[in-house]
């Protein structure tokens, strides 16, 4: 009896066993099959992110004609922009700029910002490089429009850069900025209701297709921020020392930041390194002046800019 009932438990047990393994391999399945799903969304929404936007977005949009122009951009292979060389506009053309600009702003008034970004951005890339006087006031408008898209935490309809997806099981937040190539401040930036150690699946979250990146320009003294080549916002930045940066490719590979006083940190770093002529170089960035600081920028702007450029996916191209 006894032995038959030690045979009777030991066969209960592997039967548990077996079933606990069974488990373990089938949520290890569910996982990878998240995460499949999540890398394949991500692939398909920057593919489409890519294109230009249907001209029939909006009634709106659909009136104004506008489309992408995608060899007024030539995509380099740091992820920013490179503006091949163009003959001057054309009457006809700086006639379209204008009537471009004319129209976004009357759509922005009306508060169709999405139609009024698409025909800003075209009328951006016709105008910069040729009427500089034109093209920042486009700027100026692509940006405050940006800050109310973009950047504001609401998903506006036919917004590409925008999308709200459902929280799957299992995933943190980390992992899904890394996913979709924006910091994880980035994402609660664009989330303040969400908090990290709260994360519940099937929650909707507002993601940006990633990623930033910058561009310096050492003679205007301005950072341009883009989002897939196209214009996001600008920071202004004064040279600190008498040596400027050398010209080139660089990527953010060190950030920091004293604590917050009164909601702002009083001191931030930003170090960027890229391999230029065949050296490494080293570019400095802070808020506050000092001899090995390169650029200086106003605690506000640094700080956003540091919100937005990853460590890992962005480029910072810095052009004299």
């Amino acid at each position: 009896m006894a032995k038959g009932r030690r045979r009777k438990n030991r066969l209960i047990s592997s039967w548990w066993w077996g079933l606990l393994a069974l488990l373990i391999v089938w949520g290890g399945y569910q996982m990878w099959r998240v995460h499949q799903q999540i890398v394949g969304q991500i692939n398909r929404q920057q593919s489409q992110a890519a294109e230009p936007p249907h001209a029939g977005g909006t009634a709106l949009s659909a009136s104004t004609g506008s489309s992408a122009n995608p060899a007024a951009d030539v995509p380099s292979a740091d992820g920013g922009y490179a503006s091949p060389k163009r003959s001057p506009l054309s009457p006809s053309q700086i006639q379209r700029v204008h009537l471009l600009f004319k129209l976004a702003v009357a759509m922005a008034d009306g508060n169709h910002l999405i139609a009024a970004r698409s025909d800003l951005e075209q009328a951006w890339r016709m105008a910069r490089g040729h009427q500089n006087a034109l093209a920042s006031s486009i700027r100026k408008w692509l940006k405050k429009i940006n800050i109310h898209t973009v950047l504001s935490g609401v998903a506006h309809r036919h917004d590409r850069w925008i999308r709200l997806i459902q929280i799957p099981s299992g995933v943190s937040l980390d992992r899904i900025a890394h996913l979709y190539r924006i910091t994880t401040n980035m994402l609660l930036s664009i989330n303040p209701m969400i908090k990290p150690r709260d994360l519940q699946a099937g929650s909707w979250l507002l993601v940006i297709l990633g990623p930033f990146n910058a561009q310096i320009n050492l003679s205007r003294r301005r950072i341009d921020v883009v989002l897939h080549h196209q214009f996001v916002l600008n920071y202004h930045f004064d040279l600190s020392g008498a040596i400027t940066p050398s010209p080139g490719d660089y990527t953010l590979v060190r950030a920091s930041q004293t604590a917050l006083s009164n909601g702002v940190p009083e001191l931030i770093s930003v170090t960027l390194a890229g391999e230029i002529n065949g050296s490494r170089e080293m570019v400095k960035v802070s808020n506050v002046p000092a001899p090995d600081v390169d650029m200086v920028m106003s605690t506000k702007a640094l700080a956003e800019l540091v919100k937005m450029l990853s460590p890992t996916f962005s480029v910072v191209t810095i052009r004299s």
